[in-house]
Order: structure tokens, then sequence, then C-alpha cells
């Protein structure tokens, strides 16, 4: 094949041969990557399956469910009757005397109440709550989960589920007794130490379950396992069985690599009953999250809770192992050399297959928004250009000989957007990275096709003002927050230079106003 064949080729199947860089030059695409790309990607499908779902992008999730809107109606999603501000927490470091030692969802809400009473916060924006793996090690990174669309345990306050409260003394003094030296170390500034954290829950969390729990709750158990339906099932199933062969299904035995027949074989006996555990737990989180948002709308928050959603997930983990046929192995998902790496990323996640993807009708990917959005006023999505183009890194090759690969994005931000309309939140995307100007228009009028009354769009942008360039490659020097759209009412979430607060003298010898009564509850200090 000759290189103009080749690239020919590759055009075709949405591969881009060539692409500015953040310096405003145009790079060639390696012919070797070209090549692997290719061969990853397989047959050009028979025709484009993304000319009907690209017309009418609300149709993406008007499938989802039963009570979706019909296609091409307008969703009314509640808007911010006014701008405000919020807090950003890594919620695993918002420790209370409470906390086993990680920050956890009643220590969000407790925070969202103080904050929104006391200081008139509108939201609190919070780090991705995916899943880790079931056994220890456990990961520190929250942005490479073994699942996106299930949320970590150790975020789960036990004292707060409603069967706590069966257990009998004794049962109950194990509990504390385990709790106790997490809660003491909560107080100090030691580093987390997630396992003995996940080690001590874990224990708790297996007595709770073996107690039982009345006929009502148990009937709200299996609604939502009704709701979850196989993506929960194949999780549960996922965590059962890396407690037997480890967190990575590549290297499981050969009879558990396919879901359907390792469900087949875990139906009954010891792992049906771990499947079931892991499937509990996530209910929990599902509550307590709910929970969480609750009680910062009743406190006053107009948004409340924002939550993030990475990028990618784990190769080996249970994403990857329930999605074999959408996700591309031996490709990674990164960034070109830029100003913040002149080396490139690599992030060690399986991008989705494009093809596939849009012969789904994106319906896997409104799955997860609709998920990550079921109990959260807004979404931010990291690294929201993956939902046009994504940077591919064939296996053993540095990061800077990628190529882009091209999305179906009237499907993907569509999908986006609709299920935020479709949940009255805010989608905010995160515009780091080497973005074309296009894109981010895109997004604005994606949003604006799913807006809500008075014509504004539920859909914002973030970035970091230090890492932005404009045209010829300057830096934007103004801390205004630029309209999103041809409205005015979309704004952009903008972050300040990482040296703008040394620099300012402005602030100099002046004291901040607090409002009255807003020292920080005991509990949360």
């Amino acid at each position: 094949m000759t290189d103009r064949e080749l690239i020919k080729r590759a055009e075709a199947l949405g591969v881009s041969a060539s692409y500015v860089n953040w310096r405003r030059e145009r790079v060639d695409v390696p012919a070797e990557t070209l090549r692997a790309i290719i061969e990853a990607l397989g047959e050009q499908p028979a025709r484009e399956p993304a000319s009907g779902a690209s017309a009418n992008s609300a149709n993406v999730s008007a499938a989802r469910s039963p009570g979706a809107s019909e296609p091409g109606s307008r969703v009314r999603p509640r808007l911010p009757g006014q701008r405000s501000w919020g807090f950003t927490v890594q919620l695993y470091s918002l420790r209370s005397r409470r906390s086993w030692g990680h920050g956890d969802l009643h220590d969000l809400a407790d925070l969202a109440s103080w904050s929104a009473r006391q200081l008139g916060a509108g939201f609190i924006l919070i780090n991705p709550l995916h899943a880790p793996e079931p056994v220890c090690p456990v990961s520190n990174s929250p942005y490479l989960p073994m699942s996106r669309r299930y949320m970590s345990p150790l975020y789960l306050r036990i004292e707060a589920i409603p069967e706590y409260q069966n257990l009998n003394p004794a049962q109950r003094q194990y509990v504390d007794e385990l709790a106790a030296p997490l809660q003491a170390a909560s107080t100090t500034p030691d580093l987390i130490d997630r396992d003995r954290v996940w080690a001590a829950k874990r224990l708790a969390l297996e007595l709770i379950h073996s107690a039982g729990r009345p006929a009502e709750r148990e009937a709200s158990y299996r609604r939502f396992s009704r709701r979850e339906g196989a993506e929960l099932a194949a999780w549960a199933r996922w965590c059962a069985l890396a407690e037997v062969h480890g967190p990575d299904w590549r290297g499981w035995p050969p009879e558990f690599v396919d879901p359907g027949h390792a469900a087949r074989l875990t139906e009954s006996g010891p792992l049906a009953d771990r499947v079931g555990f892991h499937a509990w737990v996530q209910w929990l989180l599902d509550e307590q999250l709910a929970a969480a948002q609750y009680t910062a709308r009743a406190a006053g928050m107009d948004i409340g809770v924002i939550s993030d959603l990475a990028v990618g997930s784990h190769p080996g983990g249970a994403d990857a192992w329930a999605h074999q046929d959408l996700l591309v192995r031996g490709m990674s998902v990164g960034a070109p050399p830029d100003g913040f790496n002149q080396r490139g990323q690599d992030w060690a996640q399986p991008p989705w297959h494009p093809h596939r993807l849009a012969a789904a009708g994106a319906k896997p990917l409104a799955d997860l928004f609709a998920a990550a959005l079921r109990h959260t006023g807004g979404l931010r999505v990291d690294h929201v250009m993956g939902l046009m183009r994504l940077w591919w890194i064939p296996a053993g090759l540095p990061a800077d000989r990628g190529a882009y690969v091209r999305y179906d994005h009237g499907m993907t931000v569509g999908a986006l957007t609709a299920e935020a309309a479709r949940a009255g939140a805010l989608a905010i995307g995160e515009d780091l990275g080497t973005v074309d100007p296009w894109r981010s228009r895109h997004r604005a009028r994606s949003a604006r096709d799913h807006q809500g009354p008075g014509g504004r769009t539920q859909s914002l942008g973030a970035e970091l003002v230090g890492l932005a360039r404009r045209a010829g490659g300057r830096t934007p020097a103004s801390p205004r927050h630029p309209p999103n759209g041809r409205s005015g009412h979309g704004r952009a979430v903008r972050l300040p230079r990482p040296d703008s607060c040394l620099a300012d003298r402005s602030l100099a010898g002046r004291r901040r106003r607090r409002p009255a009564h807003a020292e920080c509850p005991r509990h949360l200090r």
C-alpha cells in the first residue's frame, strides 16, 4: 500500500493523517501509526450509521427508556435562576470526625448544607466517585477506575445504612471498633490509607448484609436492580470474579473471559452470594448520593452536587470486560504533545470503537451519562473533546506517535446534552487540551438544541486560563467569563492561572467579609 493509499484508507475510517499541534503547526502522523489503527478498526461499515442519528440527537436518549420523550421533542430542563458560586472538593479528603479515614457521602451532605445555609453556595463540584477494584491494593487515582458507571464503596457512611440500626449490641460494638482507629486518623494530617479503609468497611458491610433487610427495603433493592439491569449484574459479577482471580480480566481463566459464559458459571454457589453482595453495595451508594443531593437542594442550593466523569476506565476493569465488543484492544487514549507535556500523554485507557458505538446509536454512552446525572445537579465531563475525537496510541509506541480518530460528534455530544436536559441538570465540558475552536462552538450549538426556558443553555465549558491559548498563541488575560453561545446565557467556567493568587496584590491588606454565623460546624473540622 502506497503512502497515498494509506492516507486515503485512514481518512475513510475517520483517522486523521495529520493534525495541528498546540503551536498551530501541521504534524503528519507516522505511517506505522496509521497502519496499526487501521488494523484495529477493521473493515469500514457498509454505510454510515451516523447520518440518521446525528440528525436528531434526542433520538439517542429517546430510545433509552420507555418514559422518554417523543423523538424531536424539546426537553425543558431546570436551569439556575442566577449566577452562583460553589466549592470544588476532592471528596476523599473531606474527612470529618465521623469519617472512617476517608471522606464520604454524609460528609458531602454536611458540607453542602452548611455552605448553602451559611455562605450562600449554589453547588459543590466533586471528583469522580468511580469504582476501583474490590481487592487490595485499592487504586489511588479516581481517573483510572474499574467502572465509570458505579461508585467506590469507600464513600459509604456505614452508620447511615438503615440496617446498621438493626444490628445487636455486640455487632454494633464490633463495627464501632472497626471505625475507631480510622476516625482517629481523620483528625490527623496523615495520608489516606485506602487499603485499610476498605478492609474495615468491607467487614462492616458484610456483617450488615448478612443481617438481612425488612420487606420494604428488599422491595426498594429489587426496584434498583431492575432499573440497573445487565450493567449492574456485569459489575457485580466482575467484582466477585476479581476477588478470586484478580482485578484484571485479561489474566482470568478462559471460561470467565466471556461475560456471557461467566454469567452462567456464577448463577449459583459462593460466587452468586458475592455477586449479590456487590450489587447491594451499589444500591446503598445510590441511596446515599441521592440523600446528599436532596440535602443540598433542601438547604437552598440551586444546583447541588456536580459530579465528574473520567475520560475512560482501566483496560482490565469491569467496563472493559463487559464491553469488549465496543472497546478497542491494543489501543490507548491520551494527548499529543502540548504546552503542559511536550512528550504527550498516555492515559492507559481503551477507546470506544467509533463505528460500533455509532451502530449502537451511542446508547452505552447515553446510559453512562444518564447514570451520572441521576442524583446530581450537573456533570463535568473530563476532556469533553473526546466525544468528538480521541488521540489513539498503538500499543508499544510512545504517546507522541498517536493519531486523532473521529467520532460522530452529533451523536455523542447530543447524547450528553439530551441526558442533561432530561435530568434538568448542567453539562460542563472541560476544554483542556488541543481543542479546535469549532469543537467548542459545536458543543454550544448542541446545547441550544436542548435548551430550557428563555433560550438558556444548560451546557457549559471549563478551561484552565494558564494553559488556554487564543489566536497567535496568546494566553487570555481577562478573568471575565465569555459567553458559550450566541444568546450569552451559557457561561464558561474559567479557572485562574496557577500563579494568579500569588501575583495579585490587589487583595493585600484587605479583610474578607464573611456572612454572620459562618463558622464551620465542629463535626466538619
